[in-house]
């Protein structure tokens, strides 16, 4: 049986937060970065990479994939949302950081 585009996605997405909160790291990436490889239109693939970005610390990869992300905010699923990184504890190191603050002021607006 083979999965519908958007039964992938959800799989991705699903299977790439499994692996983010049990400390598989690099696994989250490395399916997040062959995701965006073979979906680059899907913006939750951007958004996870983000929230790898913060456990790496690497605040330039944060800020990168939160824009692509919101560059392709249109392709979200039925009744499926970007979440708020303002709000997302995954982005709470960065909440006071100047730069990421005024990015996700941007890209409210």
């Amino acid at each position: 049986m083979k999965l519908t585009r958007t039964q992938h996605r959800i799989l991705v997405d699903q299977l790439a937060m499994a692996y983010g909160i049990s400390g598989h790291t690099v696994d989250s990436k490395a399916l997040l970065q062959e995701a965006v490889r073979s979906d680059p239109e899907y913006p939750l693939n951007y958004y996870n990479l983000a929230c790898v970005a913060v456990d790496e610390n690497d605040k330039p990869a944060v800020l990168k994939n939160l824009t692509l992300a919101f560059q392709h905010h249109a392709q979200v699923l039925l009744n499926e949302h970007l979440p708020d990184p303002s709000s997302d504890p995954s982005f709470q190191k960065y909440a006071q950081d100047a730069d990421f603050k005024a990015l996700v002021d941007r890209l409210k607006s």
